[in-house]
């Protein structure tokens, strides 16, 4: 099953290369297909926010985000399940519907990541320049399909929480990574870890 191709929406309020002594960020590995990072500068806090009637349940598919949250918060990232108000909104329902809360989803799409960010800083690793943008505005948005199982629920969230945390508009090109494009990983690898924590030094 094709788990995901995150598309991510880049709104690039403004380019400030102001970097602030809590993100002095070193690089030490870089796995994404792109050369963009980020870093979310507060506790991200994600909670279920609209969900079509007829889908997965608002109650069960708070399970599945509260998967993703043990994930990266396992992963060191600070993460927490609130049940509104919270910095990243989970919406879920059909492509129609999440089509019309946002217009870039897809019905090739599993789950969709929009985020908008500043360009905080440019950092060189092996030779290539990569810019870091501290994330502004996270939203997730993930399809409902009755063949869709939990494991493939909560590999997709986990995937995209991924975005928010520091892969941006970026994929692994390992299979075995949660931030695979596509399959079904419900465990992060090193890699994603590896990856998202670099941002936060």
């Amino acid at each position: 099953m094709k788990r995901r191709i995150a598309v991510i929406l880049m709104i690039l309020v403004c380019f400030v290369f102001d970097v602030a002594p809590a993100y002095a960020i070193t690089l030490n590995c870089w796995y994404s297909d792109k050369d963009n990072g980020c870093f979310f500068p507060n506790s991200m806090t994600a909670y279920v926010s609209h969900v079509e009637s007829g889908c997965v349940p608002a109650e069960t598919l708070a399970t599945y985000v509260n998967y993703a949250v043990t994930q990266w918060s396992n992963a060191g990232r600070s993460i927490s399940r609130v049940t509104s108000g919270g910095t990243t909104p989970v919406n879920h329902g059909t492509v129609s519907y999440l089509h019309n809360l946002y217009d870039m989803f897809e019905s090739s799409y599993a789950g969709l990541t929009k985020l908008g960010g500043v360009a905080w800083s440019t950092v060189t690793y092996n030779g290539t320049n990569h810019i870091i943008y501290k994330v502004t505005i996270s939203d997730t948005f993930i399809k409902y399909s009755s063949s869709y199982t939990a494991n493939a629920y909560k590999s997709t969230i986990t995937h995209e929480f991924g975005h928010s945390f520091g892969w941006w508009d970026g994929h692994s090109k390992l299979s075995t990574d949660c931030m695979y494009p596509t399959g079904i990983v419900t465990t992060l690898s090193a890699n994603d870890t590896a990856q998202v924590n670099q941002m936060y030094t």
